[in-house]
């Protein structure tokens, strides 16, 4: 049963479903009444049952039924930061705050800074004693318009499906991926059944790799083809960076390991195993010499043709390479040996097509058009999309800076010289012509789709390329995802909870070109109008909470337009003050509220959170999200900084620079990739997935963000539609 509920867990967690197994079920019945406060029980967390659900709880036991709601409870609570006592600095904010003056605000803020100061000196929490607003005053009920979500019923098989679709995509896995897939595949009984025949993405392959080792399960149906696919085993056998851009240092591997390492690098043809040796070159020299590959008879005797070739690179032998070879084309801009190097290798082809096609003269343009054209089929359609957008924008484009995150790692964020070298629109528009064309023969390979309704809601989500370092949120967004805001929004709520040393929250001001206006921090806790009324506020800064504490910043949204007219991006900003990295903080997450009256309710109001986010990672600074005012969307953009910095001045170029990344990047939408599909596959598109009455039309296949496969289904979009 504790397997079943864990399962359950990482449902709900991915796809706000459920299913009820059959242990669950039994002759004493939930009553009506027991289902009905089960699903207000979810309402006050902004979540309600399908009549689905409803219906099935009544056929379970009253006994059973109780493990599976606490389940359901306490997972709804975390996921959206309800599963703590937020204890700001204002107990009855923000009216309290609004009501103070300055050098009251002033003064509290310094006498707050004592008392944090005296609890660390004394190892007790002396601000909780302190009542900076008075006693806590009741509130007025909520009065804000809830947009419930729905908790529907599902299966198991359904449920499994998840993990086999995670392994399938070819995209990075996130930390969360791999913590399921790890938990799923060590602890679920049959969940090798579960490992699809083909694994894509090769650091997802290592990954499932190494859990089968472990676990003992089959890899015959999982070919390490490259020796760099070995490596990568390697690595993730000593819980090292399968990215393999940072060194491994390797573990002392066993005689079972080595045999698995050494047989599948000794199958590879000796020509490819040289030079994908001499791709990393270092570390598999600290491999061999770490297992005394070239040292001992019996590896010379059972692996002659993996002896023989790590002999001549620790000899120093010159090897031509394939590297080597393209690199000399690259330098002496010869097109032809480029194009013919290329070929060998189609998903280079196309990350090195723009290089090839600066380096071009007139009368070779249609030769290297023609080549790509001829590979551009076994290119995988993540780059090719990819590929697609870069030729789309890029006239438009030329002579701007760019930002670019190596690895998808947006830690490593570095602005790039402008391309040097224009492309006529013309040429741009025939590239995308085969890019597009690359696309749908694949696509058409795929099973017909029939009948197909896709939400025009989709053109907001961005489809999930790459979340490798991407923090586990609420809603399992992709960076540069646009949600709408809420038309009678009145405040936008932003807040971080934490427990241990100083977690700042912060927001920044920004004009349509990105130029600072303002901001809300420890260092500027308000803003006021011309009248003296709030802007913007801070619920106070608090530097020591053992026991968790929360910030919270309101910001009333026309307020903030009518004085500064210009002012188009609120951005929001964590950091750790202590310079204490997220990963070692105990809890820290953080999301945005939108409330209808800032003054109703409580201060923390779950049913009113648009987004929460876990913050973690090895940074100490993150942008969790960018509000539009201009389109009135908030913009996911989840990305780390490791810039140090005591506040939000300190890293305001920074934070200027993921904005800018972030808000005028061209992803390709989830609604572009579906349709790509829908007419490559025969697809029937309708405009409607209801009929006359209103009703779900069975034989339509439904895509939306309510209801059938969402943006949040992550692993169905990337493993059947990517």
């Amino acid at each position: 049963m504790e397997n079943i509920l864990m399962l359950n867990k990482t449902y709900l967690e991915r796809k706000d479903r459920f299913f009820i197994p059959d242990e669950c079920k039994g002759t004493e019945l939930l009553s009506s009444t027991y289902a009905l406060h089960f699903n207000e029980n979810l309402q006050s967390l902004g979540y309600v049952l399908s009549p689905s659900a409803m219906s099935a709880l009544l056929s379970c036991s009253v006994k059973s039924i109780g493990d599976l709601y606490s389940l359901i409870v306490d997972e709804l609570k975390r996921k959206i930061g309800a599963n703590v006592k937020h204890k700001p600095m204002y107990k009855n904010f923000p009216a309290s705050v609004r009501e103070k003056s300055d050098d009251e605000l002033l003064h509290d803020q310094l006498f707050g800074y004592v008392a944090d100061f005296f609890s660390i000196l004394v190892d007790e929490d002396v601000r909780e004693k302190i009542q900076f607003d008075g006693p806590v005053k009741e509130r007025v009920t909520l009065s804000d318009g809830i947009e419930y979500k729905v908790i529907n019923l599902g299966t198991e098989e359904e449920c499994r499906t998840i993990f086999t679709n995670l392994m399938a995509g070819n995209k990075p896995l996130t930390e969360q991926d791999k913590d399921d897939l790890m938990w799923y595949l060590r602890g679920f009984e049959g969940a090798e059944n579960s490992i699809p025949e083909k694994i894509p993405f090769k650091e997802t392959l290592s990954f499932v790799v190494r859990i089968a080792i472990d676990m003992g399960f089959p890899i015959d149906k999982l070919p390490l083809k490259t020796a760099v696919d070995v490596l990568r085993v390697a690595v993730a056998l000593s819980n090292g960076d399968v990215t393999l851009a940072k060194p491994t240092k390797f573990k002392h591997f066993s005689r079972k390991e080595r045999t698995l390492l050494f047989s599948a690098l000794e199958k590879i043809d000796t020509r490819y195993l040289l030079e994908d040796i001499l791709r990393y070159e270092e570390p598999f020299k600290r491999l061999a010499e770490g297992t005394s590959l070239t040292r001992e008879q019996r590896y010379k005797n059972r692996y002659p043709h993996l002896v023989a070739a790590m002999k001549r690179i620790q000899y120093g032998d010159k090897v031509q390479t394939y590297q080597g070879r393209l690199a000399h084309a690259y330098d002496a801009k010869d097109v032809e040996k480029e194009v013919a190097l290329l070929l060998r290798r189609p998903g280079e082809f196309a990350r090195a097509l723009d290089k090839v096609l600066r380096d071009s003269k007139e009368t070779e343009t249609a030769m290297v058009l023609d080549s790509f054209r001829s590979v551009v089929d076994q290119v995988p359609t993540k780059t090719l999309w990819t590929l697609y957008t870069h030729f789309l924008y890029r006239t438009d484009n030329e002579g701007k800076e760019r930002i670019v995150f190596p690895k998808g790692n947006p830690t490593e964020a570095k602005v790039i010289d402008p391309l040097s070298t224009s492309l006529s629109r013309e040429l741009c528009n025939e590239v995308c012509l085969i890019i597009a064309e690359g696309i749908l023969k694949q696509y058409a390979n795929r099973e017909p789709m029939g009948k197909v309704y896709i939400s025009d809601e989709l053109k907001r989500y961005a489809m999930p390329f790459a979340a490798r370092s991407s923090n586990k949120n609420s809603m399992m967004l992709t960076r540069g995802t646009r949600l709408p805001l809420k038309e009678k929004l009145e405040t936008l709520r932003l807040f971080v909870y934490w427990k241990g040393r100083d977690v700042d929250l912060s927001s920044f001001m920004m004009t349509e070109d990105f130029e600072y206006i303002t901001h809300i921090s420890y260092t500027n806790l308000w803003n006021r109008d011309r009248k003296g009324d709030m802007i913007a506020v801070h619920s106070g800064d608090i530097t020591n909470a053992p026991h968790g504490a929360s910030e919270f910043i309101d910001i009333n949204v026309a307020a903030l337009q009518k004085c500064y007219p210009t002012a188009r991006y609120v951005a929001m900003n964590v950091y750790s003050f202590s310079q204490i990295p997220f990963k070692d903080i105990e809890v820290c997450f953080a999301g945005v509220m939108e409330r209808e009256d800032a003054d109703s309710g409580e201060i923390f109001e779950p049913a009113t959170v648009k987004i929460k986010s876990d913050i973690d990672g090895n940074s100490v600074n993150t942008l969790p999200l960018l509000v539009d005012l201009k389109t009135r969307e908030v913009i996911w953009v989840d990305l780390k900084s490791d810039s140090y910095g005591f506040n939000i001045e300190m890293t305001r170029k920074g934070i200027v620079m993921a904005s800018k990344a972030i808000a005028t990047s061209k992803i390709p939408t989830v609604y572009d990739v579906l349709l790509a599909n829908v007419h490559a596959r025969g697809g029937e598109y309708v405009d409607t997935p209801v009929d006359e009455n209103g009703l779900l039309l069975n034989d339509v296949t439904i895509f939306a963000v309510d209801q059938g496969i969402r943006p949040m289904d992550t692993d169905v979009l990337v493993a059947d539609y990517l």
